[in-house]
């Protein structure tokens, strides 16, 4: 959390870490699919284009973002 104060004037990064999260947010969601049904084979599916979109991030942050989110 300390670290995101360093954020605040660099719009680059704080566009990097929006997205980051929304990726993440949307992975979570999908895990809890897979606890709420163990026995089934949810579609678990996550596609970072489609996440950057709902959050208007598209653009020039998708290729540096998905260079991230591949790593991790």
């Amino acid at each position: 959390m300390a670290g995101l104060y360093h954020l605040q004037h660099d719009q680059m990064a704080r566009d990097l870490v929006c997205g980051l999260l929304a990726y993440m947010q949307q992975i979570t969601y999908k895990q809890d699919e897979i606890l709420d049904s163990p026995f089934t084979l949810p579609d678990i599916t996550v596609n970072l284009n489609d996440v950057l979109k709902k959050i208007n991030g598209a653009g020039p942050l998708v290729d540096h973002i998905a260079t991230i989110a591949e790593r991790e």
